[in-house]
């Protein structure tokens, strides 16, 4: 019994909701049929509008929009093109105006009124609208004493409409928001070329082309472009607006002696801004007249941003010449004559340095991570700070030293490409101390920064791996010493006896687990450290560790590193006999030793008994 009830209420809710559904969908099919017949205009009249004329009492000036094909242009009072938005709203209002309530004007005798008692014998606004073959009239007249609605006239005449208000406060606004004021309407992502036609240059063309997200010129010249730069110029004139139009007639904005064109081409469209120099009155020198071609309005343009096209093919042209190859190249050589090194990466990524010793034979030795990413830095970074000449002669590769480069640069990436940069020989000028510099990628000379020579040093250690040597994380230092060696004698180095006694044992402890310097020189280890200047420089102190492995506990190694004395604020030579390697200690273990050896600054007492200073392990 219970399962039949329940089969029965399924039933009637079914069928309670189907009779709601369709009382529902029969009231909503009444209200728009209701809505559809209060409709003043007929929206497939609307849909194929061609031209709408605005008169009104308030303004003088008969605003005409005019659309041509699938755009929509102002006509008058000026020949311009219309803001989209501002007419596709124009067109939805009108598609939606409907009345609320309506009289026939031939009762409004017998009511003792008449048109002008709703301002619509002389209305405030008359819209004409055309499409097709069919026209009609709209004439807005004065609003309504309550409810905030407005009266309207039928295009027929016959009756006088009650609608909302919307339309006529849209076209009680300034009627300049239909024109767009933007001179260019193709944007930065479309443009596919941009070219400038200056006739004070001897009517030079530069032309620039884009070839998926990089630039380049192709006339006068063919060369790379900054793309970032050609960006940032394009949305500078692209975002340009019209502040105000001039009366000025077309014939006066030609392509004159000093004017210059500016022309940008999409996919689909060009578009090209004419400019003239201002002569006269207070704005000379200030202003540029301009002409969007295809269109006679005259407006102005400040001269700064027009000036700054003149100067395109150097302000554009790609300056950091080398940025294309600063990531994923393969090898990187550096030459002077006969003098080379080369930063060469090996199959499980990392990198080493290739040189030739004295004795003419072929060196390798791991190269530091810094001084890669140095490089990549300065291909990334280096740019042109000028472009001296792209056609010269072999007299000028001379003049400019690039016969017999001071370097050679040369980049690779992979087997396939390569580039390389020369640099020549000083230029001077203007109290700016810069070097002549070419890549065999182009005939073009240009000028590049002191910095870049420095960059490219042609000493191997400079770009060696900063470590000297590194224990195994299972080894233990049982032992440490500082031996002052004119008198044989260790420093007092107690950690019990002082706080700075302290952080000096535990910093050299960590110092002799890795052995880092801040950078090497190219001096072999000797005793005495002979010099370049060919000096000789004395080791003052030995920094002595005994070190013992898992692997063989009894049998302690022992580690000596050589120290000089501090020679300046950042400079203390240390050299590791074993290797045969000199370098210089990092600032940081520099200031520790300087603070702690100021205590000592005569030769260390002898003691009874000088044993190894025990390291203290540090409490797990």
């Amino acid at each position: 019994m219970r399962f039949k009830l329940t089969i029965l209420l399924l039933a009637l809710n079914a069928a309670l909701a189907c009779i709601i559904f369709y009382f529902d969908k029969v009231q909503s099919t009444q209200n728009l049929l209701d809505e559809s017949s209060r409709l003043i205009i007929n929206p497939d009249f609307v849909q194929d509008l061609e031209r709408i004329e605005i008169k009104g009492l308030q303004t003088d000036q008969e605003w005409i929009l005019e659309r041509e094909k699938d755009q929509w242009l102002v006509s008058s009072p000026f020949e311009w093109k219309a803001n989209p938005f501002a007419v596709e709203q124009l067109i939805f209002q009108l598609r939606r105006l409907a009345w609320e309530s309506r009289f026939p004007v031939s009762g409004l005798e017998s009511s003792g009124q008449s048109l002008e008692s709703y301002d619509l014998a002389n209305p405030t606004i008359t819209l004409t609208l055309e499409g097709g073959e069919s026209s009609l009239d709209l004439s807005l007249g004065a609003p309504t004493e309550i409810g905030n609605r407005l009266y309207l006239l039928s295009p027929d005449g016959e009756y006088i409409y009650v609608v909302a208000r919307g339309l006529l406060d849209s076209l009680q606004r300034d009627l300049e928001a239909f024109l767009d004021r933007r001179i260019f309407s193709i944007s930065v992502e479309e443009t596919r070329a941009m070219q400038i036609q200056d006739r004070s240059a001897s009517n030079i063309r530069v032309r620039l082309e884009r070839n998926e997200d990089k630039w380049a010129f192709v006339s006068p010249i063919e060369t790379a472009a900054d793309a970032d730069r050609v960006k940032t110029l394009l949305t500078e004139w692209q975002g340009l607006e019209v502040e105000g139009f001039e009366n000025t007639q077309e014939g006066e904005i030609t392509l004159n002696g000093n004017a210059i064109r500016l022309s940008l081409e999409g996919s689909s469209e060009r578009q090209s801004i004419i400019l003239t120099p201002v002569t006269e009155g207070e704005e000379a020198g200030m202003t540029y007249l301009a002409r969007l071609e295809g269109f006679p309005t005259v407006f102005r343009v400040q001269a700064g941003k027009v000036e700054r096209l003149r100067s395109v093919q150097e302000d554009l042209r790609e300056k950091r010449v080398l940025k294309r190859y600063s990531e994923d190249w393969s090898s990187l050589a550096i030459n002077f004559g006969e003098l080379g090194v080369t930063l060469q990466r090996l199959e499980n990524d990392s990198w080493q340095v290739l040189y030739t010793d004295k004795e003419k034979q072929l060196r390798s030795m791991p190269a530091a991570a810094e001084a890669v990413n140095a490089m990549k830095e300065l291909l990334n970074t280096m740019e042109a700070e000028r472009f001296v000449t792209d056609a010269p002669s072999e007299a000028d590769l001379v003049r400019f030293g690039l016969n017999e480069p001071q370097r050679r640069l040369q980049v690779r990436k992979g087997s396939q490409e390569s580039v390389e940069l020369k640099i020549g020989g000083l230029y001077s000028d203007e109290g700016q101390t810069l070097f002549y510099a070419s890549t065999d990628q182009s005939d073009s000379v240009f000028l590049v920064r002191p910095y870049v020579l420095s960059s490219l040093s042609l000493d191997p250690f400079n770009y060696r791996e900063r470590i000297i040597r590194k224990l195994p994380g299972t080894a233990r230092i049982s032992g440490l010493s500082l031996i002052h060696r004119p008198s044989g004698l260790a420093v007092p180095m107690d950690p019990e006896s002082s706080d700075i006694a302290r952080a000096v044992q535990a910093a050299l402890r960590d110092f002799v687990g890795t052995v880092r310097v801040d950078r090497f020189t190219n001096r072999p280890f000797s005793d005495p450290l002979v010099l370049a200047d060919d000096r000789e420089l004395e080791w003052k102190y030995i920094v002595e560790a005994s070190v013992q492995y898992p692997s063989n506990p009894e049998d302690a190694e022992t580690i000596r590193l050589y120290l000089s004395e501090r020679l300046g604020g950042t400079s203390q030579y240390i050299g590791d006999p074993e290797s045969g390697l000199v370098g210089f200690l990092p600032i940081r273990m520099i200031e520790i030793l300087d603070s702690f050896l100021a205590e000592y600054p005569d030769t260390p007492e002898p003691l009874e008994e000088q044993p190894a200073v025990e390291v203290m392990e540090p409490v797990p």
